[in-house]
């Protein structure tokens, strides 16, 4: 799409339903100007599994990525009975030590849960460990 047309009126819509295609359109154009603009890109998906020891199943976790420094944890769920004895704290610890090792200095997430601990930020590690 041409800037050049000063009367270019683009059809601009809200969706609930994604199509992949149309979401790559707005991923690829994000990925190639980022590369323009810092001559790199270093985008990697983040997970930290948190499994049931009988079975294996994943009951719980975080996920997000690491891009640009940062570790952003995008969803953060653990059931009630693993709530409030250190295993979030295992999981955003995990998180941030593998964020080091991603060359990463900051985490953000926010949390919707107004009872949660979790407050929206965006946080400096540590001094590495």
């Amino acid at each position: 799409m041409a800037n050049d047309d000063a009367e270019l009126d683009p059809d601009i819509t809200v969706a609930d339903e994604l199509d992949p295609a149309d979401v790559a359109v707005i991923t690829d154009g994000l990925r190639a100007y980022d590369l323009s603009q810092t001559g790199y890109y270093d985008f990697r998906p983040l997970a930290v599994f948190v499994r049931d020891p009988q079975t294996g199943k994943v009951v719980g976790g975080l996920h997000g990525r690491s891009e640009f420094g940062l570790v952003y944890v995008a969803w953060f769920f653990l059931p009630e009975d693993l709530r409030g004895v250190r295993i979030g704290s295992r999981v955003l610890a995990m998180a941030e030590e593998e964020g080091r090792r991603r060359g990463c200095t900051r985490i953000a997430l926010t949390g919707l849960n107004p009872t949660s601990p979790i407050r929206p930020a965006v946080l400096r590690f540590s001094p590495g460990k």
